[in-house]
């Protein structure tokens, strides 16, 4: 081996040794909306309902009046109603209102967007719908503490300070709190952490080895690179000897993706794609019928082939045989000139048996 192949497997066998991160990803990111404001304020919605199906009951009232430093009358909290996007006189929309029998509590919920809200109409509205008996809270929540107070009586709050609070009360309502329901809070307050923007960039133990091994990775990479041209060389030049080769029994011989040397030609009236495929691991031959009908067929004819019926036939790209990467290209156009010629003789074997039991 050269000192530049052992440099190069000595920088892998470090590479292993790197901690991995393991941060896994929140259903709101798997389902792809995981900073949609409205989502958030629904989900929010959802959890401040007492009477919800969620069994949690109070705990995100409560939770949220923990971040009330002062209240003028005990707050009941039984009986509020929730309305999302609360239509103002002048048409404008709070994201969250909940009137009770002692509070109004106005929630304008800013996830990435600018607070340009008109908080002073906003604040005019809550306390019109407070009136003189009922005290108000009103709150700007977000993920980081807004530079300068919203004003008009709103608190700025941060999702990490109202999740404090639930993590404090939570033990309380656990007792009936629904599994399902429970999981997705979870899920929700891990998704809402992650809003948080970094003022500075973090850097995990892979990134420093990237940096404190920046030449040799990038020596690596370009060996990689000359690879992958000499793959990429191999599928062009099968493709002109399979072109000519075939000429007579495939309709089409072209590259995919650079490294698949695809075949498509009619059997029995079908459409079948078979491809020759190479790669880091050699050269592979896989089978597919171009529709649900050609794919069908194309099961049937391979569970008659003796060579393929202790396997389990799937529906779709079936992978039928591989080759190491150093194997001749005369050896790999021999080969599938085989595959179509016996894939051929066994397609109308079950073409006539078809045909027969239609007949009877």
């Amino acid at each position: 081996m050269s000192a530049d192949l052992q440099s190069f497997s000595n920088l892998l066998k470090l590479f292993e040794m790197v901690p991995t991160s393991t941060r896994g990803r929140t259903f709101m990111e798997v389902a792809g909306y995981p900073h949609y404001e409205n989502v958030c304020s629904n989900i929010l919605a959802f959890f401040l309902d007492a009477s919800g199906e969620h069994g949690m009951e109070t705990l995100m009232l409560e939770s949220l009046f923990d971040l009330v430093t002062t209240q003028r009358h005990p707050i009941d909290l039984e009986g509020f109603t929730i309305e999302r996007e609360y239509r103002t006189s002048k048409g404008q929309r709070i994201d969250l209102v909940l009137k009770g029998n002692t509070h109004v509590i106005a929630i304008e919920n800013k996830v990435y967007h600018r607070l340009t809200n008109d908080l002073g109409h906003y604040s005019e509205t809550v306390e019109s719908l407070a009136g003189a008996d009922k005290e108000t809270s009103k709150f700007v929540l977000s993920p980081a503490k807004l530079t300068d107070p919203p004003g008009h009586g709103f608190l700025s709050i941060t999702y990490r300070e109202l999740w404090q609070k639930v993590q404090a009360r939570i033990g309380n309502h656990l007792n009936n709190a629904h599994p399902k329901w429970l999981t997705f809070l979870i899920d929700f307050m891990e998704n809402s952490d992650r809003f948080i923007p970094s003022k500075k960039m973090e850097l995990s133990e892979s990134d420093r080895f990237v940096i404190e091994n920046a030449e040799p990775i990038n020596a690596l990479l370009t060996e990689r690179d000359k690879f992958l041209k000499k793959l990429v060389r191999q599928a062009n030049q099968l493709q002109a000897s399979l072109s000519e080769q075939l000429k007579e029994k495939s309709s089409d011989v072209w590259i995919y993706q650079k490294v698949s040397v695809v075949m498509e030609y009619q059997l029995c009236g079908h459409k079948i794609a078979l491809d020759q495929t190479i790669s880091t691991e050699g050269w592979a031959m896989g089978l597919l019928g171009r529709n649900e009908e050609a794919n069908k067929f194309l099961q049937e004819v391979l569970r008659t082939w003796s060579a393929t019926s202790s396997q389990a036939i799937p529906l779709g790209h079936f992978p039928f045989k591989t080759w190491p990467l150093e194997t001749e290209l005369d050896v790999l156009s021999h080969a599938a000139e085989e595959t179509l010629d016996d894939l051929t003789r066994h397609a109308n074997h079950v073409y006539k048996i078809s045909l027969q039991s239609h007949k009877s």
